[in-house]
């Protein structure tokens, strides 16, 4: 009898869309994205313990070079290949260290800056992203927490750093000051696409 119900179900949702599949389909494509976004996230995380170890091996200043130009800087603090991957967004994953490029990096940094006294101005100040374009945003902050934007959150699509930046103030109302070296920074990184 439960071989006839399995084998009535199946022909079922093979002959009728969308009776039993439809909402399955939608939780494996979720489940999906939640993996992924998880993935970008760990990444994230741990880039930034790379972060904070170079920024303590250099009287607290974190590299110089927005994206990858200052990631790269990385490398002699452990940060490898692997740690460069977010499947969410539609980059080539680098398939060793040497290969590893600005065209391959799934990340924004903002580069530069001293983490400690970054702290003290505001613990909101990003210090990494995922790229715009993909499905989400996850942003790594200067107190170490990543947070994720997804797109239902934001006002408008967020394509470049600069609407990042105005996402982010957005939300979290950065002073003059540090809005207006965001916007610079975000500048930069957009112009040197």
């Amino acid at each position: 009898m439960k071989t006839m119900l399995f084998l009535t179900a199946m022909v079922l949702s093979a002959t009728i869309p969308g009776v039993f599949a439809g909402d399955s389909t939608a939780r494996l494509a979720y489940g999906l994205y939640e993996v992924e976004m998880t993935a970008c996230r760990n990444n994230l995380m741990a880039l930034n313990g790379f972060l904070r170890a170079y920024a303590q091996a250099n009287n607290g200043r974190l590299p110089e070079g927005n994206n990858f130009d200052g990631l790269r800087k990385l490398g002699p603090f452990g940060a490898n290949f692997n740690h460069f991957v977010c499947r969410a967004n539609k980059f080539k994953k680098a398939r060793d260290n040497s290969a590893l490029s600005e065209d391959n990096c799934p990340f924004l940094y903002f580069g530069g800056l001293n983490l400690e006294a970054a702290l003290k101005t505001s613990p909101n100040i990003p210090l990494m992203a995922d790229k715009p374009g993909g499905r989400h945003v996850n942003v790594l902050f200067v107190d170490g927490r990543v947070e994720a934007l997804p797109p239902p959150t934001t006002k408008r699509k967020i394509s470049n750093c600069r609407d990042l930046i105005d996402a982010l103030h957005n939300k979290y109302q950065y002073s003059p000051e540090v809005l207006e070296m965001l916007r610079l920074k975000a500048g930069a990184i957009d112009n040197a696409k």
